[in-house]
């Protein structure tokens, strides 16, 4: 018995980390930095290049037991590759329904000269209420 466990084990981890999917943004060339807040995690991000620009997609989880709404905001900002913001968007989460415990968010960017000069994608989740100047 602890033969079979021994030789399943190695056999059940690497079939773990074949299952888990590939990262979206390296397709692109693209970093993808996620900062999540203490209510929620970003879960999923997916960034699809467009004729003009880039679309920025994902999903954000609450990290608290139970159902309710995922308070606060999104920041996405696109960085080049020296860290300084080539555009960027504030975005609020959209829950599929009132018992989801996940939440859409979505945003497109446009402009071919940001595109090309983009190197990183930053989403930021912030659970509270800030002014924006």
């Amino acid at each position: 018995m602890t033969k079979t466990i021994a030789f399943l084990m190695p056999a059940w981890l690497l079939s773990g980390c074949a299952m888990l999917s590939s990262n979206p943004t390296t397709e692109l060339g693209l970093q993808l930095e996620k900062q999540d807040s203490r209510l929620a995690r970003i879960a999923e991000v997916h960034i699809t290049s467009t004729d003009s620009g880039f679309w920025v997609r994902g999903n954000i989880q609450r990290r608290l037991t139970g159902k309710g709404p995922i308070y606060g905001h999104l920041h996405i900002d696109l960085l080049d590759g020296e860290g300084y913001t080539l555009a960027s968007a504030i975005t609020k989460p959209t829950r599929l329904n009132r018992n989801s415990r996940r939440a859409r968010f979505a945003e497109s960017f446009d402009g071919e000269e940001t595109a090309a000069k983009t190197e990183t994608v930053r989403i930021t989740h912030h659970a509270q209420r800030h002014s924006h100047t």
